[in-house]
């Protein structure tokens, strides 16, 4: 996977050509996004964070099946492992400008919440973390 992710930059970088995807994700799984998607193509944005106009992070509430429709369709197109699946509990974002539209996601799943070394150093019990984190 080291490999892989370094690779990957090099190619984003100009310094070396990859072939395009074949369609498929490393876990085999049909990429579900077509080209002629309502998503567009994102192209690279260079800009100040001010430039982005505003910026919103939208939660993707449980059954709202159209920005969790966006969401997976920009994984797919743009995140090497593609869009899933996320393990156990898990939270998903879309992030939007206002002049780019579209721009990014986020996903937190299970494993970030229970990180023994962020809960010592912060200081944080069980009871703490199932309380904060809740």
């Amino acid at each position: 996977m080291s490999c892989r992710t370094a690779l990957l930059k090099l190619n984003r970088q100009g310094l070396i050509p990859l072939p395009e995807p074949v369609g498929r994700n490393l876990l085999g799984l049909r990429r579900r996004c077509e080209e002629g998607d309502v998503l567009g193509r994102i192209d690279k944005i260079a800009c100040t964070l001010e430039q982005l106009g505003q910026v919103k992070l939208i939660p993707i509430e449980a059954g709202d099946r159209e920005t969790l429709r966006i969401w997976n369709g920009l994984m797919e197109r743009y995140h090497y492992l593609g869009s899933g699946p996320l393990c156990g509990a898990q939270m998903r974002y879309l992030i939007q400008s206002g002049v780019y539209g579209w721009i990014g996601g986020l996903a937190f799943s299970a494993a970030a919440w229970h990180l023994k070394a962020r809960d010592q150093w912060i200081g944080w019990s069980n009871e703490a973390r199932q309380r904060n984190l809740s």
